[in-house]
């Protein structure tokens, strides 16, 4: 599983996410998609549109799950475990995946960390 990113409007891409651009994260972290952006489902992905930035975004289909859960407040530690039972790989691998796309998305404005809210 891995979540692709993509970014329309500069030609910079985007890279590797500094760990210092996005709080310390815990498996109860709760995550919810940012609202300034509107999103289709195209193919197996999403596209959205950030309405601020004016920046175009794409999630494959790993990255499109993550969004899809996130419309309502989520922890790590769930959307963990709901793709532990699409993919057929170890735990820590889908936890270090999942890491990585929600620093991304969040270096990103895509989603916010809901403050004092965390899974019991």
């Amino acid at each position: 599983m891995s979540c692709m990113i993509g970014r329309r409007r500069e030609s910079t891409g985007l890279g590797k996410v500094p760990d210092m651009v996005t709080p310390q994260l815990k498996a109860t972290s709760i995550l919810v998609a940012a609202k300034e952006h509107i999103s289709s489902k195209l193919g197996d992905g999403i596209v959205m549109l950030g309405l601020r930035s004016g920046f175009y975004y794409s999630l494959n289909a790993s990255g499109a799950k993550i969004w899809e859960m996130v419309q309502s407040p989520r922890s790590i530690s769930e959307i963990v475990t709901a793709l532990q039972a699409l993919y057929e790989t170890d735990s820590e691998r889908i936890l270090q995946d999942v890491l990585y796309a929600v620093k991304d998305m969040l270096s990103h404005g895509l989603l916010e960390i809901v403050p004092g809210r965390a899974e019991e």
